[in-house]
């Protein structure tokens, strides 16, 4: 697995690697320039300062392969995503929540494994080259398109 960690700073990336480097994980550096959030408020600033850094990157990337460690995908987990055209999808995932991939508009195929269960609302909206969905005979619940 790959990470982007947005910081132009070379140690933090190496202590991150140090890290994560023993789960299999490498972490690389990506720098953007982020406007200076004015605020008194540490919270507002790193709040906004990510949603500028999430706008950012989501439309760079391309393939997604969701570690076998997390049991769901969340609400808006890839919402706008762009570029992305891949993604895997582990045993370990039983849900994927209300538009989990809203305007993925490159999305070409998806297959979703039997340890799925439910598939929230609006999951794939607006995913316009979306033609191919394996959904397993596992899922119970599918919320509707919207």
């Amino acid at each position: 697995m790959e990470i982007l960690f947005i910081t132009g700073n070379k140690e933090k990336v190496a202590i991150a690697n140090t890290i994560l480097n023993k789960e299999n994980i490498v972490v690389k550096a990506m720098k953007i320039d982020c406007p200076e959030i004015q605020s008194d408020d540490n919270e507002t600033i790193a709040i906004e300062s990510a949603k500028y850094a999430s706008n950012f990157t989501k439309s760079n990337v391309i393939k997604v392969k969701i570690g076998n460690t997390a049991s769901s995908i969340g609400a808006n987990a890839f919402r706008g995503f762009s570029s992305l055209s891949s993604v895997i999808i582990p045993n370990s995932i039983t849900s994927i929540e209300e538009y989990g991939f809203v305007e993925c508009s490159e999305l070409i195929s998806l297959t979703i494994p039997d340890s799925v269960i439910s598939i929230g609302d609006g999951v794939f909206a607006g995913c316009k080259k979306l033609t191919t969905i394996s959904i397993p005979s596992s899922v119970i619940n599918i919320g509707p398109y919207q």
